[in-house]
């Protein structure tokens, strides 16, 4: 599979993945994207359409904070690397805690 930087729309594609999770799973990603880093920023923007063309559109200056907030995925975990434009994120699906609660009744059913 892609990185969520060959995506159209990579909210949706997160929310994809929180949709055919298991409720008890987790969503690990190893992605890519812009860092808060102004001039790493202006060096990624300056080379993205050089890199789109070579990478079959990798979008690699993406912005993994709003699109991981925007997916309301709970994160559990948020590391980065490589000047900030690698992220390593461990998270839920957004309703986790929903699920958990209605596992917990209907094994308290049964």
């Amino acid at each position: 599979m892609f990185g969520l930087c060959h995506y159209h729309d990579p909210v949706m594609a997160l929310k994809q993945m929180q949709r055919v999770v298991k409720p008890t799973g987790i969503i690990l990603l190893l992605e890519h994207g812009a860092t808060k880093s102004t001039f790493v920023n202006m060096f990624l923007d300056f080379f993205e359409k050089r890199h789109l063309v070579n990478t079959h559109g990798c979008k690699w200056n993406q912005p993994m904070l709003d699109i991981l907030r925007d997916s309301n995925m709970e994160v559990k975990e948020l590391k980065t690397k490589h000047y900030g434009t690698t992220y390593y994120v461990v998270a839920y699906p957004e309703n986790m805690d929903a699920l958990a609660e209605n596992l917990k009744s209907v094994q308290l059913a049964h």
